[in-house]
């Protein structure tokens, strides 16, 4: 059989036994081929990109250039929130910043963010948004921050 999901309900006829099991395959080979070319795009990106559970803004995804940015490798941030990387002040902050685009609903913009962290201070270009359902229950945050280097300014 393919690679796949496979579901398998045993056949029943008036409470006798089962004498065969039906079942359904179903190849997901290109679904995983895109997933896989998505991933690696985004890990390559030369922008940190992070994800965030919207319950309780702790950290679904890092990319690579992300992790860079914090010191750490992208296994190392996930289920962590803000408090474990920043100041206090600096952590509550961020989690304003999402917390209001979480419930506005639009992209935020933050153009000079400061970012201290174990690779000392950085600033930062921020843009948040949500994901939302269907009844526009907010699930996810994303992130995509650039560091701002003085020669943008020119």
């Amino acid at each position: 059989m393919r690679p796949g999901s496979n579901r398998q309900t045993p056949a029943h006829f008036d409470g006798c036994k089962a004498r065969y099991v039906l079942g359904v395959a179903t190849d997901i080979t290109e679904r995983k081929r895109a997933e896989a070319f998505l991933n690696s795009i985004l890990q390559n990106l030369p922008i940190a990109v992070f994800i965030k559970a919207a319950k309780d803004l702790r950290y679904l995804l890092w990319n690579k250039a992300g992790a860079k940015l914090l010191g750490d490798n992208c296994a190392g941030l996930l289920g962590k929130n803000d408090r474990d990387f920043f100041p206090q002040e600096q952590a509550d902050q961020f989690a304003n910043q999402d917390r209001e685009t979480l419930q506005d609903g639009k992209l935020m913009e933050f153009e000079e963010e400061l970012l201290t962290g174990v690779n000392g201070k950085r600033i930062l270009h921020t843009q948040r948004s949500r994901s939302s359902t269907k009844m526009d229950k907010p699930l996810y945050l994303l992130g995509i921050s650039e560091e701002y280097h003085l020669a943008k300014a020119g």
